[in-house]
Parts: C-alpha cells; structure tokens; sequence
C-alpha cells in the first residue's frame, strides 16, 4: 500500500539522520560514546514507551510487520525527543569546556581567589544541574511531551462570521460547518473519534464541508470512515459537501470514493453545485488536490490550476463563489481569481504555533507557507484554514484541533 511505504520512508530518514546525529557528536570535542549515549536512550526509551501507550488503542494495519511498528516508534521517540536532547548536550559540552580551563589553569594567586571561587561556584552549579537532568529527566521531559499529547487531542470551536458583498438576504446568518485533515486511522481511536462526533453533533449548522484528508493512510479504517460520516449526516439540512486530499489519494482513492457512496454524502471532484433559498444562491465549488505532486509551486501548481479551471465552468454570476481547496498555498494565485471565499486545511495549523501572528518567525511553518491558520484577507478574496481534527504526528503547540463555524453576513 502506497501509505504504508510512505511511513516506511519516513521512519527510515529518520533513523538515517539519528545514526548522522550520532556520529556528528561523537567527533565534535572527541566525545566518548559511553558518556554520549546514555543521554540519548534514556529519553528515547521513555519517549517509546509513552508513545506505545498513547497508541495502544490505535494499532497499526495488520499488514504492516511488526519491526516496522517498532522502527516507526523509535524514530518518533527520537524525534519528540531531540529539543530536550539539545539541551541536554548544551549543558554537557559547557561543563566539559569549563573542566578543561580549569585544568589548564595555572596555580591562582591571592589576588584572584574570590574570582576562582565564582568559577567554581557555577561549575558545581552546571555540574548538579547536569547531573539532575542525567539521572531525573523526567519531569521536563513529561511536561514536554504531555503538552504536545493532550494539545493533540483537545478540540477548539472556531466562531468566525464572514461578510460577503453578493450574499442573498436568504443566506445572511447561514451558518457553514468546516472540518479538515480527519486522518482517520491510527490517529484516531475509537475514544477521540466519538468524542468528535459529540463535538459536531451540539453545534448546530445549516451546511457541513470537509476540505481533505478524510482518511489517514490506509482503506483498513474504511468502515470508521462510513461510520464516522453516516453519524453526523442527519445533522446538517444542506448535506454534506467533500474534497480529497493527498491522503485520500495513498490507497486507492477510487475504492475509497466507492465505500463512500454508502454514506450519502458528496464529494466535489473540479465541480460546482448551487444551494438555492428563496430567490438567493451561492456557487459551491469543490476542487481535487493536485496529485500526486507536493510542495507549494512547479508541477503541483500548474495541475491545480488545471483543475480549478475545470471546477469553474458551471459559475454562476448572481451568487457568492465559495471554493473547497485542500492546499491554501493555492491562494497566492486563487486570491486573482472571482472567488468570494476559499476554504482549505492540509497545514494542521502548523502544529508548533509559538505566536499568534502568522506571520510571525517564531511560527516554524510561516518559514515556508504563507498561508497556514486561521482568517486571511486579499485583493478582496478570504481564505479560512482549518488546523485539522486530527494529525498524522501528534505534536500541536498553540495549534489545537478544530471545528470552524463560518456565520455568513451581508455586508
């Protein structure tokens, strides 16, 4: 299956660049593997263990060896855990440096004594801190990984009212659910999963659209899917309206449409459709993301504005045009275009979000997407970007899952 060799890629990077991080250290200062190594396992091991917990209930297909299991664990233990391990050699490498002035040292005078005292003062400060973080790593480790677990799995309601120019005055106060990046699969067990159908059901709204990745990886998990959206149908009098992501395209995204069938609801493959009330319309359009290329320009951009081509030859001039496109990165260009209002995901938000500007350089993600998280305004086309219900990693700082309530207003 094309996600299982996508995880299988993924886990062996990974390994490959621990082993490189690795031996970097080990040649850096001369650096003894017996001093060196002790610092990495024990988080790494804890790190494991937490994880195997975390997805105790969400075990991987049955297709997928059991070494792979192990192998993709070990890799995103050391990948949670490399800040902490950073800190931990910082500290290392500056009391090696401050043991070896002090050898180096010659014999101090009277004069200096108070100043030799203060050195050695914060040596024996740095050496009981280093010997602390050692041999008790486990408060901050703890903390650091307990933030990013449960910040994974709470679930924040986004009321954002949007004024459109051409609304009909049937469709003021219509409210548009949006859900994105489901990841349905080992992401989501069964426990997460009710509780985000709990969360849908109390929070009423006229439409509900999802803007891509609906499945994680894998068509095992094809019957939560049907399960999943065959709960929450009956909540929304307007039906439900979809677009595939790059997830729903790893397995066999045809089979994946065929289940779906079942469920009723609809997905937009480079189409529009009208909601109509009273005299009053709005265009929906719905576009594929632009498989199976990646990135934000080249190859991927040129198909997606194939496809967005094709999506909008059934506009209608009368109605507000509201599009359901996975990748926001498309609004650089779709911002030109007579497009009231794009609704995307695909980013989760940026999972580490230390700002609450997006254009802030704390925020990793702003480094390479200019579009991310939340409400964007441009050349009088908006954009609104889902963080997702729920991940592939589960790391979310300031980033939480959600569920967006777009309130349209006339203006």
């Amino acid at each position: 299956m094309y996600g299982k060799l996508v995880l299988l890629k993924l886990s062996f990077y990974i390994l490959v660049s621990e082993s490189l991080f690795l031996g970097i250290l080990w040649k850096i200062n001369k650096i003894k593997l017996k001093t060196l190594l002790p610092y990495v396992l024990i988080i790494c091991i804890k790190l494991f263990l937490v994880l195997g917990f975390v997805f105790y209930d969400a075990k991987f297909p049955p297709d997928i060896p059991l070494v792979f299991d192990l192998g993709l664990m070990w890799s995103l233990g050391f990948l949670f855990s490399l800040p902490l391990l950073l800190v931990y050699l910082t500290i290392f490498l500056i009391q090696t440096k401050r043991v070896h002035k002090t050898k180096t040292n010659t014999i101090p005078s009277d004069n200096n004594q108070e100043l030799i005292s203060r050195k050695a003062l914060f040596h024996k400060g740095t050496s009981l801190l280093t010997t602390s973080l050692k041999y008790s790593p486990i408060l901050g480790t703890t903390g650091f990984v307990s933030g990013m677990l449960l910040g994974s799995r709470e679930i924040v309601v986004e009321n954002i009212p949007i004024g459109l120019k051409n609304l009909g005055r049937e469709f003021h106060g219509y409210k548009i659910m949006q859900l994105s990046d489901i990841h349905i699969g080992p992401s989501l067990p069964a426990q997460q999963m009710l509780f985000c159908i709990d969360r849908i059901k109390n929070h009423k709204a006229d439409l509900l659209v999802v803007t891509g990745d609906i499945l994680d990886f894998s068509l095992l998990y094809i019957q939560d899917v049907v399960h999943f959206f065959k709960a929450i149908k009956p909540y929304f009098s307007d039906g439900i309206y979809c677009v595939l992501g790059n997830h729903d395209f790893f397995d066999d995204h045809k089979v994946f449409l065929n289940h779906m069938q079942q469920t009723g609801i609809t997905f937009l493959r480079n189409q529009t459709i009208t909601i109509q009330k009273g005299s009053s319309i709005i265009n929906l359009l719905g576009m594929d993301y632009a498989w199976p290329y990646h990135g934000i320009y080249g190859e991927r951009m040129k198909l997606a504005q194939k496809l967005f081509a094709q999506t909008q030859n059934n506009i209608v001039s009368d109605g507000p045009n509201i599009l359901l496109n996975h990748d926001p990165a498309d609004f650089i260009w779709l911002q030109k275009k007579s497009i009231d209002l794009v609704l995307s995901g695909h980013t989760h938000g940026g999972h580490i979000k230390l700002s609450s500007s997006n254009k802030s350089i704390v925020n990793p993600v702003s480094w390479v997407y200019p579009y991310y998280s939340g409400y964007y305004e441009e050349k009088g086309s908006k954009l609104y970007v889902n963080r997702g219900l729920s991940h592939t990693l589960p790391i979310r700082v300031g980033a939480p899952p959600e569920i967006t309530i777009l309130e349209l207003r006339k203006v």
